[in-house]
């Protein structure tokens, strides 16, 4: 089971949300988990993302998970890229012009960590459930 999104709230409203689900749902993919982080634009800047960040990757590294991919938006030019990379996020790829958002083409990143092992070792186990 995925864990469940830690949430960030400061004076009784959400300042940020990060949870973890499933990278594909086709059964070779089962290892791999996508992340998603937001941070309230006007909570930006407080270690609020890195916490968050901070506490997912933690607890995912508990499951049966190798690796973790990050999606970003717009070729991955602002903060969130800066912040994945200081958790040891590694480029992994552009897809350009692949999403439509505020009137324009936006490029997504692609980037990549470790889970545990990765993929020095086998898994001992057949994994978390996925459709084939």
């Amino acid at each position: 089971m995925l864990p469940h999104p830690w949430i960030a709230e400061c004076d009784g409203r959400v300042a940020g949300y990060a949870y973890a689900t499933p990278y594909r749902t086709r059964s070779a993919y089962r290892f791999t988990i996508e992340d998603s982080i937001y941070i309230d634009d006007a909570q930006r800047g407080r270690g609020i993302g890195r916490a968050l960040l901070a506490a997912l990757i933690a607890r995912c590294e508990t499951g049966p998970w190798r690796q973790m991919i990050a999606v970003i938006a717009d070729g991955g030019t602002g903060g969130s890229t800066s912040l994945h990379r200081a958790f040891g996020f590694e480029p992994a790829g552009t897809l350009k012009a692949v999403g439509f958002k505020h009137g324009r083409w936006i490029d997504t990143a692609l980037l990549q960590r470790p889970l545990g092992d990765g993929a020095r070792t086998l898994p001992a186990s057949p994994g978390p459930a996925a459709s084939r």
